[in-house]
């Protein structure tokens, strides 16, 4: 499996981030969390970037998806 470097981008209480998150863990992808309630300067990058809704999902700094539905289709294709 080639090695990729994910970023979950999440907010305090936000459910469909924690489901993501446990998603990654049960197909095996590692990835880094970066909690925009937690880094007020890195949330207004995102906003300006023109993402309004959490989970945001990153591959390698490329935007993958943003919100739970769409980041789960990007998680499947890596199930076996």
């Amino acid at each position: 499996m080639e090695k990729v470097v994910l970023t979950v981008y999440s907010a305090d209480n936000c459910v469909y981030c924690d489901r993501l998150k446990q998603d990654l863990k049960n197909v095996g992808l590692e990835y880094i969390e970066i909690n925009l309630d937690m880094n007020p300067g890195i949330k207004e990058k995102i906003v300006a970037a023109g993402h309004r809704s959490v989970p945001i999902l990153y591959k390698d700094q490329t935007h993958i998806a943003t919100g739970y539905a769409n980041s789960l289709a990007y998680v499947k294709t890596w199930q076996s």
